[in-house]
């Protein structure tokens, strides 16, 4: 995953699980876990996934010079929406398009911010917490 990938991965991750009331995905160390998962999957997905980031930031072009990354965060979701509904040429043939992207990345967004910590997502627990989940240590 190049450093712009990753780039585009945090802030996507950021529109997915966004920081409110409790942690968002970032604090959570989602962004950590998908680009683990991402690395440590087969050449196929990993190409389909990277290939989906460099084709949202470069549809999000027409609407600003950087990219998704220079996108408001209201623009950034706009986008995501027409991501979900299937309404983007990107990824058109490949895979289900669009909108079995966008399904992998927040299917994989959940994941690491539910995940127990020690897959490497969910950091110090964050999200268990803001459910008000206590994970018991030992069996009683």
């Amino acid at each position: 995953m190049s450093p712009r990938e990753f780039s585009l991965l945090r802030a996507l991750i950021d529109r997915l699980i966004p920081e409110e009331d409790t942690p968002g995905g970032l604090s959570a160390g989602v962004d950590t876990f998908v680009s683990a998962f991402i690395a440590q999957t087969d050449e196929t997905e990993r190409a389909w996934l990277c290939a989906g980031l460099t084709q949202l930031d470069e549809e999000s072009r027409s609407l600003a010079t950087d990219g998704f990354l220079g996108l408001t965060p209201s623009s950034q979701d706009a986008l995501l929406l027409r991501w979900e509904a299937g309404e983007s040429f990107a990824l058109a043939t490949h895979r289900g398009g669009p909108a079995a992207w966008f399904r992998r990345m927040v299917d994989l967004a959940h994941e690491g911010f539910y995940a127990d910590p020690s897959a490497g997502g969910n950091r110090d627990g964050v999200s268990w917490r803001a459910l008000g989940y206590t994970p018991r240590t030992s069996q009683s």
